[in-house]
């Protein structure tokens, strides 16, 4: 079996040696690169070709989302962004990072002697090994905002077809997973803050961050973005978003419940569940 190959970006000399530590038990996973700053990343990236790379965002010199915007567009490759903190500037910068390419946000791994270790090292592992498989696309930046090249083709995304459409719809279901908050920025900010219709909507993300999730969606599309409590009533134009470990679903009367459940194809929230 190929193991698949890792960069890890991490400026803390203790924290990468943890991280590697954690990456190389895992006999699904190799190290091919561990480095410390942006820089050397870049420089080491074009003979080492990782699979995926393991990404801290707050960096000395060139932080994690400017390294992000230059790999999708020098050196195209997975980047999982391995935050420490789910509520603060640092989140922010981790979001921005997954909507200039980066494919999915986890939480750094607590130390051994914590009782969520092995839980957390699993967790990031397994996304390393999960996103390694995506085919990113190269990204192309100071040209059209929502443009995209695959290969030497710009591509920029249509616009959302029900603009086109003179049926109003009753509600908007969305779903997304890896990769997804790009392209949920994209298509929230085309269908603008007059949508006639509530949007509900199930993204799969790390539970930890749901909260930051939410706020930084209030910052970067139109919409008013809601993470809505038990038996809320929705309103045209704004955006709700199941919580983490609940589905979400839509009463005959307009109103949401929240509904633990079991999850469905392995996961809950579960688009499919409505």
């Amino acid at each position: 079996m190929k193991l698949i190959s890792v960069m890890i970006v991490e400026d803390s000399r203790v924290v990468r040696e943890f991280l590697e530590y954690i990456i190389n038990r895992d006999p699904r996973l190799k190290i091919v690169a561990s480095v410390g700053t942006g820089e050397e990343a870049m420089r080491v990236l074009p003979q080492t070709t990782p699979d995926v790379i393991s990404l801290d965002i707050r960096l000395p010199g060139m932080n994690g989302l400017e390294l992000t915007k230059r790999i999708m567009v020098e050196h195209p490759t997975p980047i999982v962004v391995v935050s420490s903190d789910v509520e603060d500037e640092e989140l922010k910068i981790s979001m921005n990072a997954l909507r200039a390419g980066a494919l999915s946000v986890v939480q750094k791994p607590v130390g051994l002697s914590h009782s969520d270790y092995d839980q957390m090292a699993e967790s990031l592992c397994t996304k390393l090994v999960l996103m390694s498989a995506v085919k990113v696309i190269r990204q192309r930046y100071g040209t059209r905002s929502d443009a995209i090249t695959i290969g030497d083709e710009a591509i920029t995304p249509p616009v959302a077809a029900v603009k086109s459409s003179n049926k109003q719809p009753l509600i908007l279901g969305m779903v997304a997973s890896t990769g997804g908050p790009s392209a949920l920025v994209r298509v929230l900010n085309d269908l603008g803050a007059e949508f006639p219709a509530p949007i509900v909507l199930v993204q799969h993300i790390t539970p930890g961050f749901m909260r930051g999730f939410v706020s930084w969606l209030n910052e970067v599309v139109s919409q008013t973005v809601i993470a809505p409590i038990n038996d809320e009533i929705m309103e045209p134009g704004k955006v709700y978003i199941a919580p983490a470990h609940c589905h979400l679903i839509v009463s005959e009367k307009g109103k949401l419940r929240l509904a633990a459940g079991t999850p469905v194809s392995l996961q809950r929230p579960s688009g499919t569940v409505y």
